[in-house]
């Protein structure tokens, strides 16, 4: 299950599952039965918002996904089917304010006074506020937008104490979007069994667009899936034993796929941080073989963190990301 906000966590809590307010809006307003345009759609932008490093979502992005994901959709039957679990609503964000500024949206100003918050009204473009009760408000904007970015810049004011996405609780078919060299790469994840608390089976279909908008079906994984080093990183389990050992970890982050230096960039630091296997492929049969590689690489701490830094100056963008993210969990 995804995890709850904190609005939303409240509300559950108090009312057996029944919103907190019928004016907070949990879910994305959507046609009563969309067509397939207006869901694939949707889809784009979700993955846009996603991709995107600021409260906006670029139209040109957008659209370049959409007609990318209509292209890969068009290899294999099932894929016409598959859509994205949205992570938030994309019109939507959750904020708790000081009483000044509460004060003012509950009497139906969308200004406040304070010219911070009055400037993102402007600039977002929010059209209305609703109280959702426990002095959370829900302000509602008129395009879709990066929410948890947006998020971000709202808790500057210090009239915000909390800001967050109105997110989803959850589980259903999700989309994945890469794009590596002009290239796009799509995963296609149908999931099944128990799906509101958590999918339980999940089958994976993968699929690149190149820049001269050809479609090529590269292979279909199915639940349960071998210990591996999964296309991508999708799935993201970062199986530690699929390494015969540490030196065998640390000599793939010369590797040529940029999915395989990234994994095992992401399997070192865990072994600094977690104090049992993460993937329940590594346990059982394998725990002897993660306890050995694990006192290995910790013997090696200062080497690690070379071979690490090294890579901050990685060709791919996602490599840089994960040592960034590795040296900051090895330092604390």
């Amino acid at each position: 299950m995804s995890k709850f906000s904190k609005f939303a966590f409240l509300c559950l809590v108090t009312l057996l599952n029944i919103s907190c307010d019928k004016s907070v809006i949990l879910q994305p307003v959507l046609p009563v039965n969309p067509s397939p345009v207006d869901q694939y759609s949707l889809d784009a932008q979700i993955l846009a918002a996603r991709m995107s490093e600021t409260p906006w979502i670029d139209s040109i992005t957008t659209a370049e996904i959409e007609s990318a994901l209509s292209l890969a959709r068009s290899v294999h039957p099932e894929l016409a089917a598959i859509h994205c679990h949205p992570d938030f609503v994309l019109t939507q964000l959750i904020v708790e304010p000081t009483q000044q500024v509460a004060q003012r949206w509950a009497e139906g100003s969308l200004l406040v006074g304070d010219k911070f918050l009055d400037s993102l009204a402007v600039l977002y473009h929010l059209t209305s506020v609703s109280n959702g009760g426990y002095n959370f408000f829900v302000l509602n904007f008129q395009h879709s937008l990066n929410i948890p970015k947006l998020a971000q810049v709202f808790a500057q004011s210090s009239n915000i104490i909390y800001a967050e996405p109105n997110g989803f609780v959850g589980d259903g078919d999700r989309i994945s979007a890469l794009k590596k060299s002009g290239t796009w790469d799509f995963v296609f994840s149908h999931g099944e069994g128990d799906c509101p608390a958590g999918c339980i089976w999940r089958n994976f279909f993968y699929v690149t667009v190149s820049p001269s908008s050809i479609p090529t079906y590269i292979q279909e994984r199915e639940t349960p899936l071998p210990p591996e080093i999964y296309l991508w990183n999708i799935p993201p389990i970062f199986i530690a034993t699929v390494y015969s050992s540490a030196q065998d970890l640390l000599d793939n982050y010369q590797n040529n796929k940029w999915w395989v230096r990234q994994h095992a960039v992401e399997v070192t630091w865990r072994f600094f941080v977690y104090t049992a296997p993460w993937s329940p492929a590594d346990d059982n049969l394998k725990r002897s073989q993660w306890n050995i590689m694990q006192t290995q690489l910790q013997g090696r701490k200062a080497e690690v963190i070379i071979v690490i830094t090294q890579r901050l100056q990685d060709a791919d963008p996602d490599v840089r990301a994960s040592a960034q993210l590795a040296l900051s969990k090895i330092s604390r």
